[in-house]
């Protein structure tokens, strides 16, 4: 998308908007990186308290298809752990703000005579995965500054484009089916959408597993989103095979990211003019 004086004012606005939320609502953020940081160490420390750590490492080995020290095992569990509050973060919050803004007149008078719909749906579609991604996953940075030194800022650095480029698809994906389900299927509860797609998402994404063990009905549903991607291109970082598979994941990526962008925008300019006949 190529930025014009008003659409960057507009994505502006909304990044301001986002901080202004994010100061309110401290402890929600606190809590999911609490949350996810308990979650990734429970993996290896909970079997881990009741058996042999080799044992454990060995198995999360195996079920991720490749050789891991301790160190690589804790790292894998860290970065799948913000895979799934990049995932749960992202639809939820997108899919709530959408859904309530596109059923409140105010909100659309006020969209309409500052910009189009379809322009402020694509935009925020992607300040608030933007922002929710970021804070959920700052935690990465200091860890992979302690378990692999200043080598870990390179890490992390390479860890954002497949986890912003996730978070930006997923965001379109949210606002392809909310824009949907208000103006087509009448849903009055919009949390609905985002437990159902999100275990849907993660189960067959193969965060936790390796991705040919998830049955072959949740792996196809997984395929048309970037999250298998994100996590495998994740994972070549950490287990260190080397940058050539990780840059075959990015243009995956970045093909879906195109795909996510052109059908958001589509789909929401059809029902925006749905809303303009209707006035």
């Amino acid at each position: 998308m190529v930025l014009g004086v008003k659409p960057l004012r507009l994505l502006l606005a909304l990044v301001y908007r986002e901080l202004v939320w994010l100061r309110r609502f401290p402890g929600e953020i606190l809590s999911g990186i609490a949350v996810s940081l308990f979650f990734a160490f429970a993996v290896v420390g909970l079997p881990a308290s009741i058996g042999n750590i080799n044992d454990v490492v060995a198995r999360i080995s195996e079920s991720i298809g490749a050789n891991l020290t301790l160190q690589e095992a804790l790292l894998v569990a860290l970065v799948s752990a913000s895979m799934l509050n990049m995932v749960s973060g992202v639809i939820s919050n997108v899919t709530q703000t959408l859904y309530f803004e596109l059923a409140t007149e105010e909100v659309i008078s006020t969209i309409l005579a500052s910009t189009s719909i379809a322009k402020y749906v694509v935009a925020l579609s992607m300040v608030k995965p933007l922002t929710i991604t970021l804070v959920l996953t700052a935690y990465l940075l200091v860890v992979l500054v302690v378990f692999q030194g200043v080598s870990g800022l390179v890490t992390c650095f390479l860890l954002l484009p497949p986890l912003l480029l996730s978070a930006f698809c997923l965001g379109f994906l949210s606002a392809i089916i909310i824009t949907a389900l208000h103006y087509y299927a009448g849903i009055k509860r919009p949390w609905i959408v985002s437990g159902i797609i999100v275990p849907v998402i993660l189960a067959g994404s193969g965060v936790f597993m390796s991705f040919e063990l998830v049955p072959w009905y949740l792996r196809l549903i997984a395929q048309v989103t970037p999250v298998p991607y994100a996590v495998a291109a994740a994972r070549m970082l950490i287990i260190a095979k080397g940058i050539e598979h990780f840059k075959t994941y990015m243009l995956i990526l970045a093909v879906l990211y195109t795909v996510y962008y052109i059908l958001a925008y589509s789909s929401v300019k059809v029902s925006e003019r749905r809303v303009k006949r209707g006035w």
